[in-house]
């Protein structure tokens, strides 16, 4: 009996130390893909630290252009600005010299309409001179036709008297 309990207490044994066996492979096993693992991991870590310096050198870079677009749209907004404003001015002023010209314009219209009314009021008193003169005229050669008339009859009434008398005709003209 002494012998079976040594021999059960040794096959208790046996047992327990491959089961101690079994679990310190388990464990190595175990420490290995631990190992194995905790590389990967510090593998990853130095990924996603290498990823955040590009991610943080990106922003900042993307940082820089955003910086860098906004103060060339606001320095084109300033020149745009400043553009509408001479702009501004420039139209103001054709403004004020069109509507300048407008009343130069219709000034001169109006001194044109006074200038037609005075020449078609020298044309009308032209005209009338000019009848006066043609109707002078007229009175001038009903004149000049009565006294060549008379002229003629008293040269003929002298050429009439004087032939009596001396016997040769006077010639008018």
């Amino acid at each position: 009996m002494l012998a079976d309990s040594v021999i059960m207490h040794e096959s208790k044994a046996a047992n327990h130390e491959q089961e101690v066996q079994k679990l310190k492979s388990e464990t190595l096993d175990l420490q290995a893909k631990f190992s194995l693992m905790k590389d990967h991991l510090h593998v990853d870590i130095a990924n996603l630290s290498k990823m955040k310096i590009e991610l943080t050198s990106k922003l900042d870079l993307e940082n820089k252009l955003s910086q860098e677009r906004d103060a060339k749209v606001k320095q084109e907004m300033h020149r745009m600005n400043e553009y509408i404003k001479e702009l501004e001015a420039s139209l103001t002023e054709m403004v004020f010299i069109f509507k300048a010209n407008k009343n130069e314009g219709n000034m001169l219209k109006l001194r044109v309409e006074e200038l037609e009314k005075e020449v078609s009021t020298q044309n009308g008193v032209i005209s009338d001179k000019d009848e006066e003169k043609r109707e002078a005229i007229r009175q001038l050669c009903y004149s000049l036709e009565h006294y060549r008339n008379g002229y003629r009859e008293l040269v003929r009434e002298i050429n009439k008297v004087y032939r009596g008398r001396h016997g040769h005709v006077v010639i008018a003209s």
